[in-house]
């Protein structure tokens, strides 16, 4: 089914200030896959993706500029790519870019007017080095089309990761924590669709970010207490 929606700016996260975790002691974001930084492998992979006009990458500016400066990587760009200087966390990455995309400037950004409460954004991790151009389209399309949508996103059930996990101990593998909800077990894909100025309270965004590691009994106790002394929350929701 063809998409009637005009297209949207995607915004690719790689930034590695408060929160963001290392691996090999270095931003996920430069690991490579396949010869490629995987910010630069999910970049090349968004030129395919119809519902994506532009795309804009906030991280460290200096290092991405150097990733994307490469000849033939830079060759193969056939949409507009902006790089943003990261600010102090994911949720400032996330509403300053937006901000950006509306006054389409790299430098300074600007609030919504008027209808552009609307505008919409894909937002992506840069850890998502087998994505693949039909299944980001798939869900930039499946969002879009549904006119009263604020917030969505991708979700992955536990049986489409089942060969990725270890067979027995000590193998090597990949063990995630999943989401225990109505229709199964289900493990976030870092695929968010949302109108960035119809959300409220967006500081509950990032304090679940920096506790999502929730096996840390430590980031369990943090978050309890937060809901238990909340405006909203207190005894009565236990």
């Amino acid at each position: 089914m063809a998409n009637s929606s005009p297209p949207m700016a995607a915004v690719v996260t790689a930034g590695d200030a408060v929160a963001a975790k290392a691996i090999y002691g270095q931003s996920k974001a430069y690991l490579p896959v396949g010869g490629l930084p995987m910010v630069a492998r999910l970049v090349l992979t968004l030129q395919s993706v119809p519902e994506v006009s532009e795309v804009w990458v906030v991280g460290d500016r200096l290092r991405l500029e150097a990733v994307f400066s490469e000849g033939s990587l830079r060759s193969s760009l056939s949409k507009p790519l902006h790089l943003v200087e990261q600010g102090r966390n994911l949720l400032e990455n996330a509403w300053e870019t937006y901000r950006k995309v509306l006054a389409q400037d790299e430098e300074v950004g600007r609030d919504p007017v008027g209808d552009e409460i609307d505008v919409p954004i894909f937002f992506l991790s840069t850890d998502l080095p087998f994505a693949t151009s039909q299944e980001l389209s798939a869900f930039a399309r499946e969002s879009l089309a549904r006119s009263d949508c604020d917030y969505s996103l991708g979700l992955v059930p536990d049986e489409a990761m089942e060969g990725f996990e270890p067979s027995e101990s000590g193998e090597e593998g990949i063990e995630v924590a999943f989401f225990n909800i109505r229709e199964g077990r289900m493990r976030q894909s870092n695929l968010h669709f949302a109108r960035p100025a119809r959300i409220g309270n967006l500081y509950r965004i990032e304090e679940m970010y920096e506790l999502r590691h929730q096996k840390k009994f430590v980031n369990m106790g943090v978050i309890a207490l937060k809901l238990f002394f909340s405006r909203v929350g207190g005894p009565r929701i236990f």
